[in-house]
């Protein structure tokens, strides 16, 4: 199951190459992922569903262009025949290691979080935090992708 793959907290996750190459493989399959971002320089961070991965492949002749091995995705639903494509950084499967609330800390917090705002940083030390293992993207089975398409993306809380 595609989920096991993105699963990070198991003592041996999938190396990053294999679960891009699962991900970045058959563009026929369709692939959908949430991330959290940024977009234009703002502080507003925003929950979005990137879809339809792949990678640019450089020409056959080797002439070399700025998208050679880049990974692209859309962002969103599709508005009057019109998508928005992103480019995304090569380390987007990568496992990120750090500290999580646990989850009476996660309850209490959320509701004092200013909207769009981000959980402050974790201590190494804070006893109410849990180590997690987690990738840059996370994985959403496809079916579920309608109901986070807004091309403004989501806050966190509304995610």
């Amino acid at each position: 199951m595609i989920l096991d793959r993105f699963n990070a907290a198991v003592p041996a996750p999938q190396a990053v190459e294999t679960l891009m190459e699962a991900v970045l493989g058959n563009p026929s399959v369709p692939n959908t992922f949430l991330c959290l971002a940024a977009l234009n320089g703002t502080a507003c961070y925003r929950v979005d569903v990137l879809h339809t991965l792949s990678k640019y492949t450089p020409t056959l002749d080797g002439s070399p262009t700025p998208w050679d091995n880049c990974i692209f995705g859309f962002l969103g639903d599709v508005l009057k025949n019109t998508t928005a494509s992103v480019i995304i950084p090569n380390t987007a499967f990568s496992i990120v290691q750090g500290l999580e609330y646990n989850e009476a800390q996660f309850t209490a917090e959320l509701s004092l979080l200013p909207q769009g705002d981000l959980f402050p940083r974790l201590a190494a030390n804070n006893q109410d935090g849990v180590p997690i293992h987690t990738h840059y993207l996370m994985f959403i089975p496809t079916k579920y992708a309608p109901l986070l398409l807004d091309n403004k993306g989501y806050t966190l809380q509304e995610a």
